[in-house]
């Protein structure tokens, strides 16, 4: 994953964010929905469901990550201020919609596993 203190994936903020979208019984690739939101990276998903005609998904996005690997390892993590965020994704519009849930850095998010796929009401994570 490292090569000379360099990820080989990088950020670029100058792109706007794509999320695609599978149907659940889709045949083939051609079925993807694609949907824009305001730059971000995500390194953890909590859950997604169906809402009516709406995908959501509650995840933990990062503004401007710096993927560097070079400098202080404290510096970095200080860097990465992940916030808590419900993205929605109507399907029938093609409209996509985001709203922060946390104000604190919150990463590594769980569900009870029962509810994957549902909605839920609780998400555990770290701060």
């Amino acid at each position: 994953m490292v090569k000379e203190n360099k990820m080989i994936f990088t950020f670029d903020s100058t792109k706007t964010s794509r999320f695609g979208i599978l149907p659940r019984y889709a045949k083939n690739e051609s079925s993807i929905r694609w949907f824009e939101l305001p730059n971000c990276f995500i390194f953890h998903n909590a859950n997604s469901w169906e809402d009516g005609d709406e995908v959501v998904l509650i995840t933990c996005r990062i503004e401007n990550p710096d993927l560097d690997m070079v400098g202080n390892a404290k510096d970095r993590v200080d860097n990465f201020c992940n916030e808590l965020y419900e993205m929605r994704f109507n399907i029938q519009t093609g409209l996509a919609s985001q709203k922060k849930l946390s104000a604190s850095a919150v990463d590594f998010p769980r569900i009870n596993e029962n509810y994957t796929g549902r909605r839920q009401r609780y998400l555990y994570g770290t701060i």
